[in-house]
């Protein structure tokens, strides 16, 4: 039984971030798109956060929100993007997912 459901269709970005979480305690699944992601929590019940990235294939991170929130049950919510987006778009993002928790965009170096 999971504690936490990464969702991220890049498969580097999902492992590391399960192995970071996995080397603190935590208990980790990883789901490939929105629509994986789904199918673990509904066979899952101990899942009780979800870190997930937005842009993906099949089903997006912000349909996917909708739909736990609306089928399923309450879960908390990391929500992290690479795009920049202004202050407007962001809210209205929040808005029209209906989330309750949502953090700010992760800015990543490419070095």
């Amino acid at each position: 039984m999971a504690q936490v459901l990464v969702v991220d269709d890049s498969s580097t970005v999902r492992n590391e971030v399960c192995d970071f979480l996995k080397q603190n305690g935590l208990t980790v699944v990883g789901a490939v798109d929105g629509k994986d992601g789904l199918d673990k929590l509904r066979t899952d019940p101990a899942i009780k956060l979800v870190v997930s990235d937005v842009n993906m294939p099949n089903m997006d991170g912000l349909t996917m929100a909708e739909k736990i929130r609306s089928e399923l049950r309450n879960l908390s919510f990391v929500m992290a993007w690479c795009i920049s987006l202004n202050k407007l778009c962001a809210a209205a993002i929040i808005r029209a997912s209906k989330l309750k928790v949502f953090l700010p965009q992760l800015r990543m170096c490419h070095c």
